[in-house]
This record gives structure tokens, sequence and C-alpha cells, in this order.
């Protein structure tokens, strides 16, 4: 990366922090959340085009984007109403041929793990030489265990059945599910996961929805037309 092609990204990245630093965003499951009106997103748009004669189609190229400042969670449309929930992640294959095929892989992978744990743990909690030792040990059972295991498998694999899961790994991870309306005015749903790389923007415009006898969204027009008179009573003058 030049210079000067650094200079323009860590400007547009700068640029759109400052924009951010006055809103308070939504902490969910490790992710930020910021809900800005169109007005706003298209002030970021304008970022973006700073970083479009940069653009290409390699993978550097692809650096100078605003996706790699901020997830633009719905840019094709403007939310009217957006649920927030965690869900359970993991990854599983079943197919026999392919995990047959990881099994080295895997092997490997989890040897690395140990073994980075073991470190992690030693440096965290500054352990001694004898300390640090029987980690170590202890590790270097689990690792001979899972080795003595892969052979055997490998000798005799029309005896087993296998999967590869993270099930017993999985992670929480943020969702947004948020209602929009289509160019035939019919309502529609969008469901994304959030990132917890980068801010997450929701462009969200509560008027556009249409239903007023919704309980939330009576409410949320009733607060918009009217004012805070005290605690938590709103009010506004009859028509």
């Amino acid at each position: 990366m030049s210079t000067k092609k650094s200079t323009i990204l860590n400007e547009a990245i700068q640029c759109v922090n400052t924009m951010l630093q006055p809103l308070s965003p939504i902490e969910f499951e490790g992710a930020q959340l910021y809900v800005v009106d169109l007005a706003f997103y298209k002030e970021v748009l304008k970022v973006d085009e700073t970083l479009a004669p940069l653009r290409t189609d390699s993978r550097r190229g692809q650096a100078y984007s605003i996706d790699k400042i901020v997830t633009i969670l719905n840019p094709e449309d403007e939310a009217f109403q957006y649920n927030l929930t965690a869900v359970w992640k993991s990854s599983l294959v079943t197919d026999q041929g392919k995990c047959f095929d990881r099994l080295a892989a895997e092997k490997d992978i989890s040897i690395n793990k140990i073994n980075k744990r073991v470190k992690d743990k030693i440096i965290e909690d500054d352990l001694d030489d004898d300390a640090a030792q029987s980690l170590k040990d202890v590790a270097a059972l689990k690792i001979k265990d899972e080795k003595e295991e892969f052979d055997k498998i490998k000798a005799n694999p029309e005896k087993y059945h296998l999967i590869i899961s993270t099930y017993k790994e999985r992670k929480s991870y943020g969702q947004i599910s948020w209602g929009y309306y289509d160019k035939d005015k019919k309502k529609k749903k969008g469901q994304r996961h959030l990132s917890i790389t980068y801010p997450n923007l929701l462009i969200y415009n509560e008027d556009l929805e249409i239903d007023t006898h919704r309980t939330d969204m009576m409410v949320a027009k009733f607060i918009k037309e009217g004012y805070r008179a005290l605690g938590n009573v709103f009010v506004k003058l009859k028509d």
C-alpha cells in the first residue's frame, strides 16, 4: 500500500469515526449498532466516493471500500422497525468423504490450539517453571491421545462414522432483523448477522411504518409528535 493510498484510507476512516462519535451505539453481543437516517448514510457514501478511484477487483484493491470501515446492513432499503436477537452459531460436516479428507487437518488444528492455550495460560498467569512444565505435560498427554485416535481411525476407516462439528465451541452472535417496504409498498423482512469487526449501520426511518394501530408504532409516533412533559408522561396538543 503506497503512502498516498494509505493516507487517503486513513482519512476516510477518521472521517467516518468523527461522524459516529456524537452518536450512541447499541452494544449487543460484542457488536456496535448505529441506527442512522438516510441523510447520514448519504454522507457515508460520500466518504466511499473518495476511496472508489483506488478500488480494484484484487484482494488489496477491495480494502479501499466503505465496507472495510463500517458494515452497512441495509444499503438498498430503509427499515421502519428492527429486532435484535442472540443466536448460537456452529459448523457441521456430515459427509463422510469430506470428514475423512479433513481428518489430518483437524488433528493439526487441534494440536495447534492445545499448544497455544498452554502458551497463553503460562503468560497470562505468569506461571513459574514448575507450574508451566506441569501444564505442558498435561497438554503433551492430550496431544498423544489425539494422535493415537487419529491413527486408529485412519487404520480402520470402515469401522467409524464421523462428523466434524464446532457445537461444543459454539459462540453467540448478534443478529438483526428489520422490516421495510419494497418498491411496490409491500412489507418485507431483512436479516443479517452483526459484525463484531466493524461498526454496524442500520438505515432507519420510523415514519415509514403505515400501521399506526400497532402499540409500539403508535407510541413512537405520539412521542415524535408530542413532547415529554414530566417523568414518563408525554403530551401533544389535540387537533
